[in-house]
Formats: structure tokens, C-alpha cells, sequence
């Protein structure tokens, strides 16, 4: 039988919620994977977009996502794409954790990973967020529902795997892998998925990311 929470909401009500860790569970075995999800000219298309916002990016920033580099001409097509790919997210999350979920407009982004660069163990609480990650960051102790809620799932197409290092890591679990290249990995949004990147060398490392939401969130988060 899932579990039930009173919470106190916004308005100071009494609300009634169950939490997506009991519908999910918190086993390891939520982290789902999928290979071969793009096509090879889509994949194609991606990376040569990127090595375009790559000539443009001069900072010295390890992460940074690519569509401030590119020009309203190169943004338009891509964010169609992006709109049809996010669909099919949407559709390999459904079937594969047989749960429904609903699009999170804006929150999809194609992160360029530097050599050099790491992320440091967090968790994937996307409203509220903590900031960008530096050296020694240390995941903040949430004391209330709203700060620590779970209701995102977190899914990374990752579309290259030519660099050394830049695997993932679950630091609770024990479990640590690299992507494979037009491999997706999708995971919970919450303190039982801590993980972070190691150190990326060689070369750059590059992740399509999009945040969904469980289809029973909005109801949840009063």
C-alpha cells in the first residue's frame, strides 16, 4: 500500500500527498537506460551544431550549454528538433517506468562538458536549485517537503563517448559507469540518486539533458 504524508501547504492547509519515492521505489534498478535512441543523422545534426557554438565559446567556464552561442538562424531549427526529440523522451520514460509524465517546457538544454571539468555528487532538485557546482560543493540539508521534493525525472541523451573519464557516479550505490554515445540514461530527481560526473579529459564531453515531471506532480505541489 503506498504511503501517506500530511503536509502543511502554501495557504497553511492541511494536504494529503503520497511521495514519488514510494511510487518508484529507491532501488538502483530506476536507473533505466537506452541505446541507439537517435537517428544518425539526427546525432549528426546535434554534434555539428555544437562544434558551431564551440568556435564561438571564449570563456573559461568548465560547463556551459550551447544556445547562447548561436544565432537566432542556427536557435530556431534547433529548438524545433529539440521539441520532437523531447517527445520521444517523453514516450521512452512512460514505457520504460510505466508511469506517466508530462513535458517541462524550457528545462532541456545540450551541455558542453570542457576537458578538465567535474560535477561534484548532487541531487537533481531542479526549482530551488543550489547554483552552479564548485570544487568542495557540498549538498545542502533540506529541512522541509518543497525544498527536497522529487517529482522530476532527470534524462541525459549522451551523445558522444570519444573523452576519457566523465563517468557517472552514484556515490551511495557504489555504482559507476561511463555513458555509452547516443546512449539515454534516465534517473529519479531525489536524495536517493545523489551522483555525480568525474573529471572529463581528452576531449569534451556532450549531454542532451531534459527535466520531466511525473504526471501527478502539479497536484502535489501546493
Amino acid at each position: 500500500m503506498m504511503k501517506m504524508e500530511y503536509l502543511t501547504g502554501k495557504s497553511g492547509k492541511i494536504i494529503k500527498m503520497n511521495n514519488f519515492v514510494d511510487v518508484l521505489g529507491s532501488d538502483i534498478s530506476n536507473i533505466k537506460i537506452g541505446y541507439d535512441f537517435l537517428k544518425e543523422e539526427e546525432l549528426a545534426y546535434l554534434l555539428s551544431t555544437i562544434k558551431i557554438a564551440e568556435s564561438r565559446f571564449k570563456e573559461d567556464k568548465l560547463h556551459f550549454a550551447i544556445d547562447k552561442y548561436l544565432n537566432d538562424h542556427e536557435r530556431q531549427p534547433l529548438h524545433e528538433f529539440a521539441m520532437k526529440i523531447n517527445d520521444r523522451i517523453i514516450k521512452f520514460a512512460t514505457k520504460t517506468y510505466d508511469k506517466k509524465f508530462i513535458q517541462h517546457m524550457g528545462n532541456w538544454a545540450i551541455n558542453v562538458h570542457r576537458v578538465n571539468s567535474f560535477t561534484d555528487a548532487h541531487t537533481d532538485i531542479i526549482e530551488r536549485s543550489p547554483g552552479p557546482q564548485k570544487p568542495g560543493f557540498a549538498e545542502p540539508v533540506y529541512t522541509n517537503w518543497i525544498d527536497a521534493w522529487d517529482g522530476y525525472l532527470a534524462c541525459n541523451l549522451y551523445l558522444n563517448d570519444d573523452y576519457n573519464g566523465g563517468q557517472v557516479y552514484f556515490k551511495d550505490r557504489q555504482y559507476i559507469f561511463k555513458p555509452k554515445a547516443n546512449s539515454i540514461v534516465c534517473w529519479p530527481g531525489n536524495k536517493n540518486f545523489i551522483h555525480g560526473i568525474t573529471k572529463t579529459t581528452k576531449t569534451n564531453r556532450y549531454v542532451y539533458g531534459y527535466f520531466i515531471k511525473f504526471a501527478d506532480y502539479d497536484k502535489y505541489n501546493q
